[in-house]
C-alpha cells in the first residue's frame, strides 16, 4: 500500500486514524495511542450516522463525569483540520483551567502526531493553532464573554460543560452562528448536568422534543470499564441496588464503585445520592432531576407523572384552558377527567399506567411560540380560535367546556381578545373566565401531583412544551406559597393551573356525590347532543 493510499485511509476513518495518529494522556498519566473507548465508540457511530443522513453534525451531549467525550471531540476536530484545506476549529469551555487542558490536548496531538501525517505549523499562540500550508486552524477560547467567537466563520465548533456557562444565550448567538448552515460543518455541545435553570437544559428539552436540529445523545457512567471496584466478601446489595442491577444490568463490581463514589460525594453536607445521580447519571432524565433545590414541583416525574399516548375515551369529560400572549407564547391545552379506574397498557417501550377516577389529563397542546424559549409567534386570536376548533372537528371531538385567561375579557381600543374569538367563529368559541387564585391553585396541582395512593394528574408523553418548561420552573421567592414565579416560561403551567381550579382534586364522599350526580347530568346532555347530531 502507497503513502498517498494509507493517507486516504486515515483521512476516511477516524477511529484508524485515532489509533495510529493521536496520542492521549491516561488517568494515570501515562501516553498511549488513542484506542476509542465503549462511550466514544457509541458517539462516533450517532454522529456518523447524522452525517452520513443530513450532510452535517449538530450533536448535544448529556454525560458523566470523566468519560472522554471531550477527548473524542477534540480528536475528530483536529483530524477535521489538520487533513482539510481552509477549515477552522473552535473550541469554548466553561473556565479557564479547562480551556488550558483541551488546548494541551490538541498541542499533544500534534506534537505526538508521526512525522509523515503531522500538518506544517505557521504561527501559533497558546489558544491557537495555525496549518499554514493548508489555511486551517484550531483556536480555544473561555466562556465569560458575550462577544465570544463572534468575530469569525467555523467550519468546526465543541462546546464544552455548556451547563456551566456564563452568558450562555449570548454566546450561543455569537459562537453558534459563526458555524455556517452547511454541509461537512459540525457542533458538538457537552457537558454534565447542572440543574434545569440553564442554557443547556434549554437545548437538551428542545432536542429531546425534536424542536431543533440536534440530535441528544446520553452517555451513562455504566460504560466506562474502570468505574469498578471489586466487592468485600460481606456485601449484600440493597434493594435500590438490586432493582438498578436490573434495570441497567450492573454487576457488584459496579455497584461497589457507585457505593464508593457515593461517600466521596457526601462530604460537606452534600447527600451522596443526589450528588451521584448528577454527576454520573444513569438515564438523561436522572441527570437533571437530581438538583430539586428551589423547584416548584419537585414530586413532579416523568416516572410517575408521564404516559404514554392514548385515545381518549369519548365519555369522559373532555375541556380546553388558553392563556393569551402575543409577544409571549400563547397556549391552548385540551384535558380530560377519567370517569373511572382505568389501566393505560403498556406499549412503545412504556409499562403499563394506573390512572384513578377523577384524575386530570393533559392529553394535547397548541403552544403559540416562534421556536425560541419564551418567544411568541405573534398569531392574531381569531386565527387561534379557528384553529383550535379545525382541530377538534378532525379528531371528532365534543368539548364540555373552555377556560380563558382572565385578561382575554380586558377591552383595550376595541373588543376583547374573548369577544374577538367568539365573534371569529361564530358565536361557537365561548369561554369562561378563569380563577385567579394563584395560591390555591399552586397547593390543589401539588394535591394532585401526591394524589391518594396514586397521583391525580397525568401528561400525555406527546405534551412536549408541558415536559420541557413546568418541570424547571422555580418557585418565587418572595412569595413561595404562591408558586412558580411568573417571569419564566409559564404558559402551560397557567393553564393547567386554571384547569385545576375548574376541577378541583376531590377529596371527601360529599365532593364525590356531587361531582357524581354532576357527571351524570353532563353524560345525558352529551347523548341528547349525539342525537341531534344524526
Amino acid at each position: 500500500m502507497t503513502t498517498q493510499e494509507i493517507r486516504q485511509q486515515l483521512r476516511d476513518n477516524f477511529q484508524l486514524y485515532a489509533l495510529n495518529c493521536l496520542k492521549i494522556r491516561t488517568k494515570s498519566g501515562a501516553i498511549k495511542d488513542f484506542e476509542i473507548n465503549e462511550a466514544q465508540q457509541y458517539l462516533d457511530k450517532r454522529v456518523n450516522e447524522q452525517l452520513a443522513k443530513t450532510g452535517k453534525v449538530r450533536a448535544i451531549i448529556l454525560k458523566g463525569r470523566q468519560q472522554g467525550i471531550s477527548t473524542y471531540i477534540e480528536g475528530r476536530l483536529f483530524w477535521r483540520v489538520s487533513n482539510n484545506a481552509g477549515r477552522r476549529a473552535f473550541i469554548l469551555t466553561h473556565e479557564a483551567e479547562a480551556t488550558n487542558n483541551l488546548f494541551e490536548m490538541a498541542d499533544r496531538y500534534l506534537q505526538l502526531c508521526p512525522a509523515q501525517f503531522r500538518p506544517s505549523v505557521g504561527a501559533s499562540s497558546q489558544r491557537e493553532l495555525s496549518f499554514d500550508k493548508i489555511d486551517s486552524g484550531y483556536r480555544v477560547g473561555t466562556a465569560g464573554n458575550k462577544n465570544t467567537g463572534r468575530s469569525s466563520t467555523i467550519q468546526y465548533f465543541h462546546g464544552s460543560e455548556a451547563a456551566f456557562w456564563d452568558n450562555a444565550s449570548d454566546i450561543a448567538k455569537g459562537a453558534l452562528q459563526a458555524v455556517p448552515d452547511e454541509e461537512g460543518t459540525e457542533i458538538f455541545i457537552e457537558s454534565t448536568a447542572n440543574g434545569k435553570l440553564n442554557w443547556f437544559y434549554e437545548q437538551w428539552m428542545l432536542a429531546q422534543s425534536g424542536e431543533s436540529e440536534y440530535m441528544p445523545i446520553f452517555i451513562p457512567w455504566f460504560w466506562q470499564k474502570e468505574y469498578r471496584t471489586k466487592p468485600s466478601e460481606t456485601m449484600i446489595a440493597s434493594r435500590e441496588e438490586m432493582e438498578l442491577m436490573k434495570l441497567y444490568k450492573l454487576d457488584m463490581h459496579q455497584i461497589a464503585w457507585r457505593r464508593k463514589k457515593i461517600a466521596e460525594l457526601s462530604s460537606a453536607g452534600l447527600r451522596g445520592e443526589d450528588e451521584f445521580r448528577q454527576e454520573y447519571p444513569n438515564c438523561w432524565e436522572e441527570a437533571f432531576e437530581a438538583s430539586t433545590l428551589g423547584l416548584a414541583f419537585e414530586k413532579l416525574s416523568r416516572e410517575r407523572h408521564l404516559v404514554r399516548n392514548f385515545t381518549i375515551p369519548d365519555h369522559w369529560t373532555k375541556f380546553t384552558v388558553i392563556d393569551w400572549g402575543t409577544a409571549k407564547p400563547f397556549a391552548n391545552c385540551w384535558f380530560a377527567i377519567a370517569d373511572s379506574d382505568t389501566v393505560i397498557s403498556a406499549k412503545d417501550g412504556y409499562d403499563d399506567k394506573f390512572i384513578p377516577s377523577g384524575s386530570l389529563i393533559l392529553y394535547r397542546e397548541f403552544y403559540g411560540w416562534n421556536g425560541q424559549p419564551n418567544v411568541g409567534c405573534r398569531l392574531e386570536s381569531p386565527d387561534v380560535a379557528r384553529r383550535i376548533l379545525a382541530v377538534e372537528e378532525e379528531t371528532g371531538e365534543l368539548i364540555d367546556y373552555r377556560v380563558g385567561d382572565a385578561a382575554m375579557w380586558g377591552q383595550h381600543d376595541g373588543a376583547s381578545v374573548a369577544e374577538r374569538m367568539y365573534r371569529a367563529t361564530n358565536n361557537v368559541f365561548k369561554m369562561i373566565q378563569s380563577r385567579k387564585g394563584k395560591e390555591q391553585n399552586y397547593q390543589e396541582f401539588r394535591a394532585r401531583l401526591q394524589g391518594d395512593d396514586h397521583p391525580a394528574f397525568y401528561a400525555l408523553a406527546g405534551c412536549k412544551h408541558f415536559w420541557r418548561t413546568v418541570p424547571s420552573l422555580q418557585l418565587d421567592e418572595l412569595h413561595p406559597e404562591k408558586g412558580p414565579d411568573s417571569d419564566q416560561e409559564d404558559h402551560i403551567w397557567d393553564c393547567v393551573a386554571y384547569a385545576c381550579a375548574s376541577r378541583p382534586f376531590i377529596t371527601t364522599e360529599i365532593d364525590r356525590t356531587r361531582q357524581e350526580i354532576a357527571e351524570s347530568k353532563r353524560l345525558a346532555k352529551k347523548a341528547n347532543k349525539k342525537k341531534l347530531a344524526r
